[in-house]
């Protein structure tokens, strides 16, 4: 929800402020994916998008339609089975420099 999402980017942004994120996000249909897009995805680096094991997971080609409003297509990653979207957030997460937070 919208005050989730805010929440969350108020988190990040406090304590990952310097760091690259590679976020993976799913959503039900339900859900004001045009507000919570605008909230969450211009903190990603790379942006996963899955669909929960759920009948009212919204799917990612639909994800990808509000995903491309701001991360750029070679950073949009769709990766449908839950599993392998965490598991392909840590490969690309590896891949970034390493940063020290004090």
């Amino acid at each position: 929800n919208i005050g989730g999402a805010i929440a969350l980017k108020n988190y990040l942004q406090r304590y990952f402020y310097e760091s690259q994120i590679t976020m993976v996000f799913g959503a039900m249909k339900d859900k004001d994916l045009s507000e919570i897009s605008e909230i969450l995805f211009p903190l990603a680096k790379d942006l996963i998008l899955t669909e929960p094991d759920n009948p009212r997971s919204m799917k990612v080609e639909e994800l990808k339609i509000y995903a491309e409003k701001f991360i750029e297509k070679t950073k949009n990653f769709l990766v449908p089975n839950v599993a392998d979207a965490i598991d392909s957030a840590m490969q690309i997460a590896a891949t970034y420099p390493a940063t020290r937070h004090s």
